[in-house]
């Protein structure tokens, strides 16, 4: 994958139907070397598109839990958190999210 923000994209149209907002342009190019279909049946079936089957906000995790759970580090949901939130406001709008 690589990130650019290289001149032309907006004029390649890559950009097209986005407002300039004084923001830099931004476009993400993901190469697939294998892509695997998965059952159309599996998501009916799976009742995703039925919101009543939604579990309720209190019942979802934070995104802060499930970073936790991906990388086995249940016990410091608390750190993550606050170590996400730390980072969305010091580098959002930064390319990359770097400082």
């Amino acid at each position: 994958m690589s990130v650019t923000a290289a001149q032309g994209f907006r004029a390649q149209g890559i950009a097209a139907g986005i407002k300039p907002s004084g923001r830099r342009d931004l476009a993400i190019i993901v190469n697939v070397s294998t892509c695997f279909m998965h059952c159309g049946k599996a998501l009916r079936r799976s009742d995703m598109w039925n919101t009543s089957s939604w579990p309720s906000v209190d019942e979802r995790p934070s995104g802060a839990e499930l970073l936790a759970a991906h990388i086995d580090e249940a016990e410091h949901v608390d750190a993550i958190a606050t170590s996400l939130e730390e980072g969305y406001q010091a580098t959002l709008w930064q390319p990359g999210g770097s400082s």
